[in-house]
């Protein structure tokens, strides 16, 4: 279960956080190096852009090399660049490189074009390029340094920055670089002095100086400097991007706030799709009597609820149930119903450091009759060293109960301890969150047949990958090695022992029509390859519906 981001205390203070989540020039999430450490509810879906229209062009005369037809597409390019038409400038850059492969200029305009355009991994190799064609414009250094910053580079972008700054001093954009990656390296007192001189050297760049000067404020926890910075922007240049994108934030915030301070949560998914494997039955293996296939079709509802209490400054406790119905098309003796109900509370230490404690209880039935009823309890401490990642630190103990009778060897009723170590990171340069993890799981069972010990690998993303397109992607490998000989095992039982490793890939797109309602569609998988071949199987699902929240 992935943690989620500390909660702040409603007021101020998240007001402050809310509204520093604005975009740069590039058009990629936090760009400048901030992770929203908000609860996920309050996290802004519409961000404000902070454009940065630097075109600083000096014509130096073209290399004598270069092509007639290649030196007046670059004119024809600069011209466009003057214009801020930076997707028809690049046409022509790319159209003069071209023209005249060797040409070292059309290289270097076609990285400073990618650049304003948002795209600084295709500007670096631009630019690079351009070195090794022996390019002499003097702002290489400035452009791969704008490279490097967006690519989240920081020592690259500052030796680059540096390097532009001993040559052609006194550009207001050059410090203010140097101050965002030196904010985003943690050195606050250098990003604040250089942001100071950049807008003493160039004060049209005022938004954005003021936007990182509270970003810096935002890391000492000056909240009256932040407070003063955003005002700023918004009195100095109230028309600009950044003041309107800030505005907007304030507008989503308040809104964002009316929803928090409701305490209960709900939603109702409902969809349909088809299992291959229901039964979950190994490849060549006999069906019982009474079931003719292992596929079905079936249609699928859930319910979830949640009510929230601050019960300290700094601590929440929340009760929530979920409810899971499954019914198969002419399998009903495995219709699946299963309620599970939980407790969790969540204390926030620090800004860096948390933890949580949930209880639950798990009641399974299976085509009408009881079939599991399972306890569970997890302690997790999460800590965040920087502001792009997280580690969780979980221990999970679960006992659980079967209602179905088998015989003593292979009674599955356990007890089971697992230790897990995740770490949630965000991805440099995009707007995806992704998630690496471990854990080793101790299963001792009442049946000889199910003691085990595994151990696991897993992956994830998440994130909005177009437009308002969502993807959940998550990978896990389980390898697990049974304690026992195991009765299913060779022609006559308990030959050997059994052996699993077990693949399963989930990848679910999903997609709001509106706040309350949005659309889901989503692949499951699962290989488990034991050498016991009545557990070797494989499993697809297929399943898609719509979610409603009405709040």
């Amino acid at each position: 279960m992935a943690i989620r981001w500390p909660p702040a205390t409603p007021g101020s203070h998240l007001a402050v956080t809310s509204l520093l989540r604005v975009e740069s020039a590039s058009g990629t999430e936090a760009s400048h190096g901030v992770a929203y450490r908000g609860p996920d509810f309050l996290r802004p879906s519409v961000q404000g852009h902070l454009i940065l229209c630097v075109v600083v062009v000096i014509i130096v005369p073209l290399p004598a090399a270069a092509s007639t037809e290649s030196r007046y597409l670059i004119i024809e390019g600069i011209d466009k660049l003057a214009r801020h038409q930076y997707e028809d400038a690049l046409k022509k850059f790319e159209a003069a490189a071209q023209a005249d492969p060797k040409d070292a200029e059309a290289s270097f305009y076609q990285g400073l074009a990618l650049n304003r355009l948002g795209q600084p991994q295709e500007a670096q190799s631009r630019l690079q390029q351009a070195q090794e064609q022996g390019a002499t414009h003097p702002d290489v250094a400035f452009e791969l340094g704008w490279s490097f910053l967006y690519m989240e580079r920081w020592a690259d972008a500052l030796r680059e920055l540096d390097r532009y700054e001993l040559a052609s001093p006194g550009r207001g954009q050059t410090s203010e670089f140097r101050g965002r990656a030196y904010y985003a390296l943690g050195d606050y007192d250098k990003a604040e002095a250089l942001l100071q001189e950049a807008l003493r050297r160039d004060p049209s760049l005022a938004p954005s100086v003021h936007l990182y000067l509270a970003f810096v404020a935002r890391a000492r926890n000056d909240i009256n400097t932040v407070s003063r910075e955003l005002q700023a922007i918004l009195e100095e240049t109230p028309d600009s991007p950044l003041a309107r994108g800030i505005r907007q934030q304030a507008a989503d915030f308040a809104e964002a706030v009316s929803r928090a301070s409701q305490p209960f949560r709900l939603n109702l998914s409902t969809g349909g799709g088809y299992n291959s494997n229901v039964i979950g039955l190994g490849s060549g293996i006999l069906l019982p009597a009474d079931i003719s296939r292992k596929h079905a079709g079936f249609s699928s509802s859930i319910l979830e609820g949640s009510y929230t209490r601050q019960v300290t400054q700094e601590g929440t406790l929340t009760a929530g149930y979920r409810f899971l119905a499954n019914v198969y098309e002419g399998l009903g003796a495995f219709d699946l119903i299963d309620h599970f109900n939980y407790l969790d509370y969540r204390q926030q230490f620090r800004s860096d450091l948390s933890a949580a404690l949930q209880v639950s209880n798990q009641f399974t039935q299976l085509g009408g009759d009881s079939f599991r009823n399972q306890y569970g309890l997890r302690p997790s401490v999460a800590w965040w060293p920087t502001n792009w990642a997280a580690v969780e630190l979980a221990y999970s103990y679960f006992k659980g109960a079967y209602f179905f009778t088998v015989p003593s060897v292979l009674n599955p009723d356990s007890e089971a301890h697992t230790l897990g170590l995740t770490s949630f990171l965000r991805i440099p340069g995009l707007r995806l969150h992704g998630r690496v993890g471990y854990f080793h799981l101790w299963n001792d069972a009442e049946g000889n047949d199910f003691d085990f010990e595994s151990d696991g690998v897993l992956v994830g993303l998440t994130g909005p990958v177009w437009q308002s397109l969502n993807v959940d992607a998550f990978y896990s490998r389980v390898f697990s090695h049974f304690d026992n000989l195991n009765s299913l095992s060779g022609t006559t039982g308990f030959e050997f022992r059994r052996i699993d490793s077990t693949d399963r890939v989930t990848v679910q797109l999903s997609w709001p029509f509106f706040r309350w309602l949005l659309a889901y569609a989503r692949y499951d998988y699962t290989r488990n390859a034991s050498n016991v071949r009545f557990f070797d199987f494989n499993q697809q699902v297929w399943n898609m519906g719509i979610t409603v929240v009405p709040w």
